[in-house]
Formats: structure tokens, C-alpha cells, sequence
């Protein structure tokens, strides 16, 4: 009797074992999948970060080429206030010279006009 009551037993907790097993197993699989999941994520993040990193290099990148440009308008400006100013001075220069030249021309011709008017007697 008691080994037809433990067969009975058994008949009715293989389904229940083999149940268990199933979710055992399910279990297991279920772990693999979030496991690759959260390596997934993990992999995701990295990526993240290295963009983000990327980003943050490009935008000091950015900020020294613009610090850059600042400089260079600076110097083209103060470069072109200096040349300005030289061609001024050589213009003013030039014109000096020319005004001297025109003057001793003035005095020759002045004088030769003053013997022309002596020696016709005017």
C-alpha cells in the first residue's frame, strides 16, 4: 500500500517537477537575456560617453578657433591702422616734396621773368 501510494505520489509530482524544471530552465534563459541586455546598455552608454567626450573636445576645439579668428581680426585691423598710416605719411611726404619742387620752379621762373623784365625795361 504504501509503495502504491508513493507510486501515486510520484505520478502526480513528475508533471510538477518536470514543471519546475521547465521554469528552472526558463529561469536561466531569462538571466541570459537580461544579462545581454544590460551588456547592451552597457555598451550603449560607453558609446555615450565617448561621443559625449567627442562633443565636449569639438566644442573646446570651437572655442579656441573662434579665440583664434578674434586674434587674427586684431592683428589684420592694427596691421591695416599701421600701413594707413604709412601710405599717409608717404602721401604726405610726396606732396610736401612736390610742393618745394614747385616752389623753386616758382623761384626760377620768377627770377627769369624779373631779368626778361630788366633787360626789356619794364
Amino acid at each position: 500500500m504504501f509503495k502504491s501510494c508513493f507510486l501515486l505520489l510520484l505520478d502526480h509530482l513528475t508533471p510538477i517537477l518536470l514543471f519546475m524544471n521547465d521554469i528552472d530552465k526558463l529561469a536561466q534563459a531569462t538571466k541570459k537575456s537580461f544579462d545581454k541586455v544590460d551588456k547592451q546598455f552597457t555598451n550603449v552608454d560607453k558609446r555615450f560617453t565617448k561621443v559625449d567626450k567627442q562633443f565636449t573636445e569639438v566644442k573646446q576645439e570651437m572655442k579656441a578657433i573662434r579665440q583664434e579668428i578674434k586674434n587674427s581680426e586684431r592683428r589684420i585691423i592694427n596691421e591695416f591702422q599701421a600701413l594707413a598710416e604709412n601710405i599717409h605719411q608717404d602721401v604726405a611726404g610726396a606732396n610736401q616734396d612736390k610742393i618745394s619742387l614747385i616752389e623753386q620752379k616758382q623761384d626760377v621762373l620768377e627770377k627769369r621773368v624779373t631779368r626778361v623784365e630788366q633787360k626789356v625795361g619794364v
